[in-house]
């Protein structure tokens, strides 16, 4: 008997060694994640497999590393792994150049430095250097990928960076810059942003956009030539993409709006997009601001001329924009929408508009006469036209403390390149996963049952208790 346990015991242990040597070298793994973050969309295999020639992405990456690049290091490997069993035309090189002469020659050349760290050893502190970076190159071109991405979306920024070099014609998106709209400088973090999809380049309209792909016009407010806006025309009859962000005011640092008296606004209402209303838009559902008084003291407080746009309220129609589940805008103002214009962003139905004098915190008037109103909208009828109330969104700031707005605005970019591709990964990393606001029925059904639900259920008990009490004496 002693002997069959025994066997049972010999043969439990080398079932469970085989098992675990399966597990160390079969690639195998089970993603559970809701967006899958851990596994390769069908998106990024179908670019890797119709590769026509070698990509080559170089791992710069120290050995010694602070503790919270550990886990980001062994999430950028496994991706690689996956990348590399997808095709044998992806290379991978892993390279130190801290010990490696060589190394360090190819980082200096893409423009590589050293990242900086600093840690306490034996209450110390100590700054040291080390690399982690990566390069994906194809023929002659070879780019560095921002860290950021890097670390957040790792498939998204391998990926792109593969289908932008694989290209065979280069893809330009023209950012009108002519005195006639925003500088880059002011939206530098959303310039960087649209390097990885395309090759931004400042453009002046008077002359006709040749080779473009997509025209971003930021922030107009000086008067269009008539050329210009002939030019404009034309590229949509070509059935291009344009995408605009529209301010019809501006608000200087002391919060006094100036409306914006661009002949572009007559461009757009032909088009379908009406600016009429000299209105500002506020919202119940509103971002945190945080004013200072002359004394110097802060006050957070939610401030409703900044709408916070819920998923609810965002068009999922357009599959570039299907994975987004939240924008804040910036002093936005209502738009009237042609009716073969659809609306892309709109408001709760708990908004309300305010005068231009009233934006101050101080001046801000109590919610009458609520109502929900588009504040972008979308156009195919001749090319692709895509317009937003606000480009106040994609400041560097406003992208720093909503980093959802830079993900909108580059799928805004995908819809008018008519490009949802890209999209789909670039949204499998949700930033933030706002609740819908509960209209005034709902909010007063769950008083009822949060107030009333725990008396009910004690009278019940109290009242089954009373029952078996009563059946039990009976008996």
């Amino acid at each position: 008997m002693k002997k069959i346990t025994y066997l049972k015991l010999i043969a439990l242990i080398g079932l469970l060694l085989g098992l675990n040597f399966l597990a160390t070298t079969t690639p195998f793994q089970l993603d559970f994640t809701e967006d899958h973050l851990y596994s390769l969309s069908p998106v990024s295999k179908k670019i890797v497999r119709h590769l026509n020639d070698v990509v080559t992405v170089k791992f710069f990456l120290s050995q010694k590393l602070p503790p919270q690049f550990l886990a980001p290091r062994q999430r950028l490997l496994a991706f690689l792994d996956r990348y590399q069993q997808l095709s044998p035309k992806i290379q991978i090189k892993i390279l130190d150049p801290t010990n490696n002469p060589q190394a360090r020659r190819t980082a200096n050349h893409l423009g590589l430095t050293p990242l900086q760290f600093s840690t306490i050893n034996q209450n110390q502190l100590q700054v040291t250097q080390g690399y982690f970076a990566l390069s994906v190159g194809y023929h002659n071109h070879e780019e560095l990928l921002p860290l950021g991405q890097l670390l957040s979306n790792p498939e998204y920024s391998l990926t792109a960076a593969i289908f932008k070099l694989s290209q065979k014609k280069e893809k330009i998106i023209g950012w009108v810059s002519d005195g006639q709209t925003g500088s880059p400088s002011n939206f530098s973090l959303a310039w960087k942003a649209l390097k990885q999809i395309a090759t931004p380049q400042l453009i002046n309209l008077d002359n006709a956009p040749q080779d473009l792909s997509t025209l971003l016009i930021i922030n107009p407010q000086a008067n269009f030539s008539q050329q210009a806006l002939q030019n404009l025309d034309n590229f949509l009859k070509e059935q291009h993409g344009i995408l605009v962000l529209f301010d019809k005011y501006h608000i200087n640092g002391n919060l006094r709006p100036s409306l914006n008296s661009t002949n572009f606004s007559g461009w757009l209402k032909k088009h379908g997009f009406g600016f009429g209303e000299k209105k500002f838009v506020s919202d119940r559902h509103a971002a945190l601001a945080n004013f200072q008084n002359p004394q110097g003291q802060s006050l957070l407080t939610p401030y409703p001329p900044w709408p916070v746009i819920d998923r609810g309220n965002i068009n999922h129609s357009y599959a570039p924009l299907a994975g987004i589940g939240k924008v804040t805008l910036f002093w936005t103002t209502p738009i009237k929408l042609a009716s073969d214009v659809t609306w892309i962003v709109r408001t709760t139905p708990q908004s309300w508009l305010i005068s231009p004098d009233d934006i101050l915190p101080t001046n801000l008037s109590a919610p009458t006469a609520f109502r929900q109103v588009a504040l972008g909208g979308y156009q195919k009828k001749t090319g692709r036209l895509a317009v937003i109330s606000d480009s106040d969104f994609i400041r560097n700031q406003n992208i720093y403390h909503h980093p959802e707005n830079l993900v909108f605005f580059l799928d805004l970019v995908d819809l008018v390149n008519g490009n949802p591709e890209l999209a789909k990964i670039r949204n499998k990393l949700i930033l933030s996963r706002p609740l819908s606001l509960l209209a005034p029925t709902q909010y007063l059904l769950l008083e009822i049952i949060v107030l009333g639900l725990p008396s009910i259920l004690i009278v019940l008990a109290g009242l089954g208790y009373w029952f078996h009490r009563r059946h039990a004496q009976k008996n």
